[in-house]
């Protein structure tokens, strides 16, 4: 057994296995979800992601030879998000007159997404590293990765909060948002962006064009709010 293992693990320490097992681990969660018509409880990040973890705690190999062989995935996440500047340049006159009510909603969502994270993770007895890693989940990956270290955070765990809060958020904001009577599609994507990030942007692009601009539009703007606020706000309570 030990043999057939090592063998394995030699076969497959390529960087180009782990990216082709993300690769057909979303492509097979894709076909999942489209033979489900598309339900919310297949959707193919919760299939890839189980697949890849699945993979991972069967075979032998560690989250970091996985990490590192898959660094030009998450390379590529920055220049996704900076493409996300297409369908908001297509927006941008709903966006400049609705300017107010955007800068209003960034500033209580953003410190609301953040509060209720650190606030449930306190209820349940969490410790300070625990609390910093759950003040990002409502940040982009590549953004929270930097705030992430610069605050002091547990960094897997941190992106680990905003997977599941992508994928959840995504899933459960729409319908959610529809029982509160919420439907007009600006406002329900700004919800999604700024509490789902990746997650509620795709899922809102799935619904409307209009709702995925604003939920991109939330996203970009909660990220830079986040960076700009959140260091200030950890340094100014741990200095107390």
């Amino acid at each position: 057994m030990a043999n057939w293992y090592e063998a394995l693990a030699q076969q497959t320490s390529s960087p180009l296995f782990f990216i082709f097992l993300t690769l057909a681990g979303y492509q097979l969660g894709l076909w999942v979800y489209g033979k489900s018509g598309r339900k919310t409880l297949f959707h193919p990040l919760i299939w890839a992601t189980g697949l890849v973890a699945v993979a991972l705690k069967s075979g032998p190999w560690s989250y970091e030879e996985f990490r590192e062989g898959t660094a030009p995935l998450y390379m590529l996440l920055g220049p996704a998000t900076v493409a996300l500047a297409v369908p908001l340049e297509r927006q941008f006159e709903n966006i400049r007159q609705l300017a107010v009510p955007i800068l209003v909603s960034l500033v209580i969502g953003g410190v609301a997404v953040a509060g209720m994270g650190v606030a449930i993770a306190a209820a349940a007895g969490g410790n300070l590293v625990t609390l910093l890693s759950t003040a990002t989940k409502g940040v982009t990956t590549p953004v929270t990765l930097g705030i992430a270290e610069g605050i002091g955070s547990n960094i897997p765990l941190a992106v680990a909060m905003v997977v599941i809060c992508g994928i959840y958020g995504g899933l459960a904001g729409p319908p959610m948002l529809r029982f509160l009577g919420i439907t007009e599609p600006r406002a329900t994507g700004f919800a999604l962006g700024i509490n789902s990030h990746a997650g509620g942007v795709a899922r809102a692009f799935e619904l409307d064009i209009r709702m995925g601009s604003f939920a991109s539009l939330a996203m970009c703007l909660n990220a830079v709010f986040s960076s700009a606020v959140l260091p200030w706000i950890v340094t100014l309570i741990l200095d107390k």
